[in-house]
């Protein structure tokens, strides 16, 4: 299944998440484009949530009503990290880089991740480790049961669309 990630984070004039016209705008370009509105992943982060949990909150239920889904970035950054995940609008959970940094040899960052998985794991969330620079830090987290991994070591971010990238696979969509 293909799928778009939209990150709402915080801007100078305001946050995405807690902006009217920005879910309204959302919510008009998903009723319109109905049969894609459960391939968007709209990211926000544990920061902007913290902003304004209860406005973050509607704006995440409102979407997910349509089918799209919502995923909390920098887990474990904030101390209101475990109220995100308590509510019924989190589908995944990001765990911020500095944990998934030197994974495989530091034992604090393994028993911070276990404990986030397990959380995660708890609130039936799935799991993405971030910042993933070595092959030790991604086979540290696969050994956890990770099953999606993001960062350097797969590739920096690009611009350019890799449709005409050769030898690029693309899955076809259900």
């Amino acid at each position: 299944m293909s799928m778009a990630t939209v990150s709402l984070k915080k801007n100078t004039d305001s946050m995405s998440a807690t902006d009217p016209s920005t879910l309204d705008h959302l919510l008009s370009l998903m009723h319109i484009h109905s049969s894609i509105a459960d391939r968007p992943i709209f990211e926000i982060t544990d920061t902007a949530a913290m902003m304004d949990f209860e406005e973050t909150t509607r704006f995440a239920n409102k979407l997910r009503d349509l089918g799209c889904r919502i995923a909390l970035d920098d887990f474990g950054t904030g101390y209101t990290s475990y109220q995100h995940l308590k509510a019924p609008s989190v589908d995944i959970v990001k765990i911020d880089g500095q944990f998934v940094k030197d994974l495989h040899e530091n034992k604090e960052n393994q028993l911070f991740v276990q404990t986030l998985l397990d959380l995660a794991d708890g609130f039936n969330a799935e799991v993405v480790g971030e910042c993933v620079e070595t092959k030790e830090e991604a086979q540290a987290l696969r050994d956890r049961g990770v099953k999606y991994l993001q960062g350097y070591h797969f590739g920096a971010p690009i611009v350019e669309r890799p449709w005409g990238t050769p030898n690029l696979r693309m899955v076809a969509c259900d």
